[in-house]
């Protein structure tokens, strides 16, 4: 039996729990003290401050993290990356 992988699009999220079996890509302004768990990559236009992202791809954020040093925790799988696009 093989499953296939769901997709998640939304706009931004704040304080919330986000799961996806396939990739997760965050439109909006970004995610604040938020979990995302993703099978594939994640990919967030905006910023990511505090909370935790366990992708099984690659992620890829506008900005992570704070001056204020919040914990926010990036992981990725085993062939994936992290790019923190800031210029």
């Amino acid at each position: 039996m093989r499953t296939q992988k769901a997709n998640l699009e939304i706009g931004g999220a704040i304080n919330c729990r986000i799961f996806a079996t396939g990739d997760v890509s965050i439109r909006g302004k970004g995610c604040f003290n938020t979990n995302i768990r993703a099978g594939g990559s994640v990919r967030i236009n905006g910023v990511f401050r505090g909370g935790e992202i366990h992708a099984g791809g690659s992620v890829v954020i506008g900005e992570a993290g704070t001056e204020m040093g919040v914990r926010t925790i990036i992981e990725v799988g085993e062939r994936g990356y992290s790019q923190d696009r800031r210029v």
